[in-house]
């Protein structure tokens, strides 16, 4: 997955389309490594 924040994309909005996406992956019980693990 590569979701870069775009120049003209607010933070915020952002931040909320990233927490979806790893929503998603929760929700499909997948697990996350090391790797893709990040902080918030």
């Amino acid at each position: 997955m590569n979701s870069q924040q775009k120049s003209d994309t607010p933070f915020k909005e952002h931040l909320h389309k990233l927490m979806g996406f790893f929503a998603e992956v929760e929700d499909n019980w997948a697990k996350l490594d090391v790797n893709t693990q990040i902080e918030i």
